[in-house]
């Protein structure tokens, strides 16, 4: 199968890593037991009446063959027919279905899913129909939901279905666009919460009139702490002993000797790091992954902007995400959103003080959104937080961005914030540098330096710095309204906002840090 642009051909090089990662796990599978990981590549076509492969058979109530890579459990009494018949029908097929979950004596921390594939119009649609990337986020291309086998042997559905949405780009031809989708279900999240041992996973491909939906592949990973066990430690010490040994350079030995000790040592870690993948750190690998996932992804597609005050269709996605598809060259830098002109800024927290908030009020072609941009305080996850500086450049991992439009979405959220205060910004053509790429581009700078602030600056929190970068760099008149005035101040100096915020806010005098070489001052 051929897939058009570059961009889709590295999501299929990510997912095809993922396999051969999955081949490269399966003694982990052999010797220490299930790794609750499942992955699909077969391609369909999912119509409004049938689902038919790409050789044309139908297969609307069947379930398709394994093949290298899919492996569909099997129960006794249920043959797949029965598993079709009974979860497949018109515009509706079982896509993918994990293998029961083994979580003896573990708690499920999360499920991550990865899911690429294409949408296009029936054949003779593709002149009469018009559809943007809007149209197609805001339809329902997969379904999620827990199955449960039963005393008798049958498979129910004891969860409410779970939809995620698809990042859609244009691509070149008629009417066909391709996707790519990357959801990880936390452990607060209720299909997380609701799996127990021997539970499966389902994920419906579902068809559109006029649309036919092309799923092409796709994984499920149950990620499950397990309690460390004396074995468990053993094998974390002897992998340390070995990789000590393969640094430290032997003396006194022949270079056959060292080649074949090396290769010794390497086979032994062969079995040894997916046991302690498995065991001492199974959780943050898999984090990384569908973080890079999700951040290659964000490079090559556009952001999508909701298309009215709707509370249904909030755009949400996470900070570094945002970050890339705002200044990413395949889909950031010529976007329209990107010259949406700043009208004002807002600082607050959350009546549960958990979360320090920015709201960004922006305009594009006079049509209003807001950009919510939500920090949770390192307080709630304090050692994650922390050890996210061994992870990554950034410690961003948790902040997400929400963009909506003044409406329902935009009155419940600020009946839920404390306001410390709001700066309003000029309307003249002089306002129009500050822009929404100019946040973006204060962002990715605070980013890459973020963990060298942190540690070195007492009191300091990148929300406040990255406001106070704003403002500073508007160096025009603002009109500031604190919580308790009445009446916003009109101020024209950047020294006297910069001196009343001052004294009012809490931890605006942290916010830039002290100057470590050039490059090290948040500005």
């Amino acid at each position: 199968m051929t897939y058009v642009g570059t961009e889709y051909c590295t999501l299929r090089c990510v997912y095809f890593l993922y396999a051969f990662i999955g081949l490269g796990l399966w003694f982990n599978h052999i010797i220490f037991g299930p790794l609750n990981w499942t992955l699909r590549n077969r391609e369909l076509c999912i119509h409004e009446d049938r689902t038919v492969n790409t050789d044309g058979q139908d297969h609307t109530y069947t379930i398709l063959p394994p093949d290298f890579t899919d492996l569909i459990p099997t129960f006794p009494g249920i043959s797949t027919h029965i598993l079709g018949s009974n979860f497949c029908g018109p515009s509706k097929y079982l896509y993918i279905l994990a293998p029961p979950i083994a979580t003896s004596g573990a708690r499920v921390t999360s499920v991550h899913i990865f899911i690429y594939g294409t949408v296009e119009l029936e054949p003779g649609q593709e002149q009469s129909v018009c559809i943007n990337e809007s149209i197609l986020n805001r339809m329902e291309w997969f379904r999620c939901a827990i199955l449960r086998q039963t005393q008798d042997g049958r498979l129910i559905e004891v969860s409410e279905p779970v939809c995620f949405a698809l990042s859609v780009q244009f691509r070149g031809g008629l009417g066909r666009r391709s996707y790519g989708a990357v959801h990880v279900m936390e452990r607060h999240h209720p299909l997380t919460l609701g799996l127990r041992q021997g539970d499966l996973i389902a994920i419906w491909a579902l068809g559109r009139a006029g649309y036919v939906h092309k799923p092409a592949g796709a994984w499920i990973k149950v990620v499950t702490n397990h309690r460390l066990g004396f074995l468990d430690w053993v094998v974390a010490m002897d992998v340390a002993r070995t990789i000590a040994g393969l640094i430290i350079y032997p003396r006194g030995h022949t270079w056959p000797e060292i080649v074949g000790k090396y290769c010794h040592k390497l086979m032994f870690l062969f079995f040894e790091i997916p046991w302690c993948l498995n065991s001492l750190c199974n959780d943050w690998p898999w984090s990384r992954i569908s973080m890079v996932a999700s951040h290659m992804l964000s490079t090559v597609t556009p952001l999508q902007l909701p298309e009215d005050g709707s509370d249904e269709q909030p755009v949400e996605v996470a900070l570094s995400n945002f970050i890339e598809q705002l200044l990413s060259p395949n889909g950031g830098k010529g976007s329209p959103f990107c010259r949406a002109t700043i009208r004002s800024i807002s600082l607050g927290q959350a009546e549960i003080d958990l979360f320090k908030i920015i709201v960004l009020l922006v305009t594009l072609d006079n049509v209003e959104y807001y950009v919510h941009i939500r920090h949770p305080k390192d307080e709630e996850s304090l050692w994650p937080h922390f050890i996210t500086c061994f992870l990554g450049y950034h410690g961003l991992v948790k902040d997400i961005v929400v963009i909506y439009r003044p409406g329902i979405m935009q009155r419940a959220a600020w009946e839920a914030l404390d306001v410390d205060f709001t700066v309003e910004l000029p309307s003249g053509d002089t306002a129009a540098s500050q822009n929404i790429r100019s946040v973006a581009l204060h962002l990715r700078d605070l980013r890459n330096r973020y963990w060298l602030s942190f540690w070195l600056n007492e009191n300091w929190q990148w929300p406040i710095s990255i406001v106070k970068a704003i403002l500073k760099s508007a160096s025009q008149t603002v009109r500031v309204q604190l919580q308790c005035d009445e009446e916003p101040l009109q101020i024209d100096k950047w020294e006297q906002t910069n001196e009343m915020l001052g004294d009012k806010v809490e931890g605006w005098k942290h916010a830039e840090g002290r100057t470590y070489g050039e490059s090290s001052h948040c500005q």
